[in-house]
């Protein structure tokens, strides 16, 4: 029980009649929406993306200067410690100064100024003196003679 039906073109079948063309228009407005709409949807995610790395960002800042705060409770916490146990205070450099360098371990410290090589604050590994007469020195306390200075 099949029909045979000649197969024919829609648009012969109707003859662009204005109902047709109205779908056609409307389908073709359809297509421009969605269009629209996915670029709208790309933007938006776009820019959730930028305001959740805002958000992200933000909160980086105010842990930062939290962290920051609590380095120099822990600093002034350290330099009182060390007061009250009879440890020399060392000036600690400052971001903006530049003078401060860095002693590496294969090179001789240099001396910046002359009334500072009297005094080196960075003491080179040496092997110890031996003694004539076989006894061995007493390393010093960390606490009393801490004359070592380093950075980075």
């Amino acid at each position: 029980m099949f029909l045979v039906t000649r197969s024919l073109p829609l648009v012969k079948m109707s003859g662009h009649t204005p109902s047709v063309m109205r779908l056609e228009q409307r389908a073709a407005e359809a297509d421009h929406i969605i269009d629209y709409l996915k670029q709208q949807v790309q933007l938006l995610k776009e820019k959730a993306k930028v305001q959740a790395t805002v958000r992200e960002e933000k909160k980086l800042m105010v842990e930062n200067t939290k962290l920051k705060r609590d380095i120099e409770q822990l600093k002034q916490t350290l330099l009182e410690k060390e007061k009250s146990r009879g440890v020399r205070e060392v000036a600690m450099p400052t971001a903006g100064d530049s003078s401060v360098q860095c002693a590496s371990k294969s090179t001789p410290p240099q001396p910046s100024s002359p009334a500072r090589s009297s005094t080196s604050l960075v003491v080179t590994a040496s092997p110890p003196p031996k003694n004539s007469e076989g006894k061995k020195n007493k390393p010093e306390k960390k606490g009393k003679a801490k004359q070592e200075v380093t950075c980075c």
